[in-house]
């Protein structure tokens, strides 16, 4: 028999009448309105409003740029440790995939645009 969906599911009314559920549900409230006064969150909103700003070729240019830099700050730390064998080979194709993506940005997004479709 399905129960209808105004009865109460019998395990979330026992998870969130236990002490753990009551503390996860109190320290929820705590995260949610800290959250909303947080200067990382307007951080993050105007960020996001500006990422939604950007074209799709920008889009593109701006994670491949993050790539990229990833894998030159990966190269620049490898040099304080010992070189393992073929340990360049892995940054350095992305290195490349990321400056051939952000040359040919345009017709990726326009591919990806395609896609989303």
């Amino acid at each position: 028999m399905i129960p209808e969906s105004r009865d109460p599911d019998l395990l979330d009314v026992a998870i969130r009448g236990s002490v753990t559920g009551r503390v996860a549900s109190w320290a929820a409230g705590v995260w949610s309105r800290a959250w909303r006064m947080s200067a990382l969150r307007d951080f993050v909103v105007s960020r996001e409003e500006l990422w939604q700003q950007l074209s799709g070729a920008q889009r593109v240019r701006a994670i491949a740029g993050v790539g990229a830099v990833a894998m030159i700050v990966d190269r620049v730390m490898a040099l304080a440790v010992p070189a393992e064998p073929l340990s360049a080979v892995l940054p350095s194709l992305v290195l490349v995939a990321c400056t051939a993506a952000a040359v040919c940005a345009e017709p990726l997004a326009r591919a990806v645009g395609q896609l989303r479709r």
